[in-house]
C-alpha cells in the first residue's frame, strides 16, 4: 500500500463535468494548463482509528487518457478523481467557473435533445436547488416529464408533504421538454415575472416560501445548540468519571463507546445541514458504521431515537415509475 496515494476527500471527474458545465475536452485542457491533479482509485477502506473512508490511488497524473488508440478517441473519466481540496481552491482562484452557461435554446436541444435535464434548467435560470424546488412546487415552474404526478398531488390524492425535492435533481428522468420550456419562458416574459436572470414568484407565495426557509434554518441552527450542550455535558460525565476513577465494566468498551457517541454526533450534524427529510433507520445505521463499523447498539439506539421527526421517513408516499409518467 506505500505505494498508493491516500486520500480523505476526493470528487470523481464525471461530477466536476457536470459541476462546471464544461466538456470532457475543456476539463483536459484545464488539468493540463493549471496543473491540477488527477488520481485513479484502486480501492477504498475504513479507517479504524475514526471510521472514516479513505480513498487509495495511483497518481498523481496531469492528463485524461484515451479510450482509443493512438491518441483518437474520447478522454476516460470513470473511476479518475480530484483531491476536493484542490477543487476548492481552483473554484476559489477561479470563481467564474461555477458561473451558469448563457446556453441558447438551440443548443440546449442540440446538446441534450427534446427532453432537458432539470438541473441544466435551474441552472439557466441562476437558481440554487432548493429555490428551483420550492419554485416547481408552488406550481410555477414548467410543465416537466412528472406532470402527471404532480397534478395528482395537488388534488390532495399524496397530501402529506411536498412532491418535489432536491433529490429529484440527481435523476434522469426528471426533464424538461424543450416545447414546455419555451412556452414557459414566454408566458413568464409576457407577465414580467420571467427576466432571463431568475424567476419571481407571486408575491404571497414567495413570502410563504421564505417563511417556511427562516423556520427551518432556526429548527437547525436550534438543533446545533441542542448538539453542542449535549457533547459539552458528555464531556462533563467523561471527566467525573476519570475523577472518580471509574474503569469500564466487562459489558461497556470505553474506546467503543467513545467512537460510537463521536459517529453518531458526526452523522447528526450531516443530516442536520444537509436537505434530506426522509432518513431511514437502516441509512442511518449505514452511515453511523461508515465512521465507526465497531460501533455500540445503545448508542445507536439513543442517537436515532432522538434524531427529529422532520428529518425522518419524508414524504411517505410511493415513488411514481419515472419511466411511467
Amino acid at each position: 500500500m506505500d505505494d498508493l496515494t491516500q486520500l480523505l476527500r476526493v470528487i470523481s471527474a464525471t461530477e466536476i463535468v457536470k459541476k462546471w458545465n464544461v466538456t470532457n475536452d475543456r476539463l483536459n485542457a484545464i488539468v493540463e494548463k493549471f496543473r491540477l491533479p488527477l488520481y485513479h482509485i484502486c480501492e477504498k477502506r475504513v479507517r479504524p482509528d475514526d471510521g472514516k473512508i479513505i480513498y487509495f490511488c495511483t497518481g498523481p497524473y496531469f492528463k485524461f487518457y484515451y479510450e482509443g488508440d493512438y491518441g483518437y478517441g474520447e478522454y476516460i473519466l470513470e473511476d479518475v478523481c480530484f483531491n476536493t481540496d484542490t477543487v476548492e481552491l481552483f473554484e476559489f482562484e477561479h470563481p467564474e467557473i461555477l458561473w451558469s452557461p448563457a446556453y441558447p435554446d438551440d443548443d440546449l436541444e442540440k446538446k441534450y435533445g427534446e427532453n432537458i435535464p432539470a438541473d441544466v434548467i435551474r441552472r439557466r435560470l441562476n437558481m440554487s436547488p432548493i429555490q428551483f424546488i420550492d419554485l416547481m412546487n408552488s406550481g410555477q415552474g414548467p410543465v416537466c416529464s412528472w406532470e402527471e404526478g404532480f397534478r395528482e398531488h395537488q388534488q390532495k390524492l399524496y397530501p402529506d408533504g411536498d412532491f418535489f425535492s432536491s433529490r429529484d435533481l440527481e435523476s434522469e428522468h426528471f426533464t424538461f421538454h424543450i416545447l414546455d420550456w419555451k412556452a414557459w419562458k414566454e408566458t413568464r416574459s409576457a407577465d414580467g415575472r420571467f427576466t432571463g436572470a431568475g424567476v419571481q414568484l407571486d408575491a404571497g407565495k414567495s413570502e410563504d416560501i421564505l417563511t417556511v426557509l427562516r423556520e427551518k434554518d432556526a429548527e437547525i441552527l436550534r438543533l446545533e445548540q441542542e448538539s453542542a450542550a449535549d457533547k459539552a455535558r458528555i464531556a462533563e460525565l467523561e471527566k467525573e468519571l476519570a475523577v472518580a476513577g471509574a474503569t469500564p465494566t466487562t459489558t461497556v468498551n470505553a474506546a467503543k463507546w467513545g467512537n460510537s457517541v463521536t459517529a453518531a454526533f458526526e452523522v447528526w450534524s450531516e443530516i442536520i445541514q444537509g436537505t434530506k427529510t426522509s432518513w431511514k433507520e437502516s441509512e442511518f445505521r449505514a452511515l453511523i458504521a461508515t465512521r465507526c463499523p465497531d460501533y455500540h447498539t445503545e448508542v445507536f439506539a439513543t442517537a436515532w431515537s432522538l434524531l427529529p421527526g422532520s428529518f425522518k421517513h419524508g414524504r411517505g408516499r410511493p415513488k411514481k415509475n419515472p419511466e411511467k409518467s
